[in-house]
């Protein structure tokens, strides 16, 4: 499950939990480390930029990411 299920949004396991810091944690826990933060540095950076209600470097997925996995997802089956 860890390899094959991507993580439940924070949100959705607390409503209290702030859109901007959910969409970091998820950045963290990215299957792919090309799209986690490169280093420490740049996610305490966006740590101190959400705790100053600043724009955070950190981007939610989108349409086309989510349609991407849905495509990969399919299992195309047998006639």
């Amino acid at each position: 499950m860890l390899v094959e299920t991507d993580p439940r949004e924070p949100r959705l396991v607390n409503a209290k939990i702030d859109r901007e810091l959910s969409t970091i944690c998820l950045k963290c826990l990215q299957k792919d480390p090309k799209r986690r933060y490169p280093s420490a540095l740049t996610l305490a950076e966006d740590l101190e930029h959400w705790l100053k209600h600043e724009p955070i470097q950190a981007k939610r997925s989108g349409f086309v990411s989510h349609a991407h996995k849905w495509c990969n997802g399919i299992r195309l089956l047998p006639r």
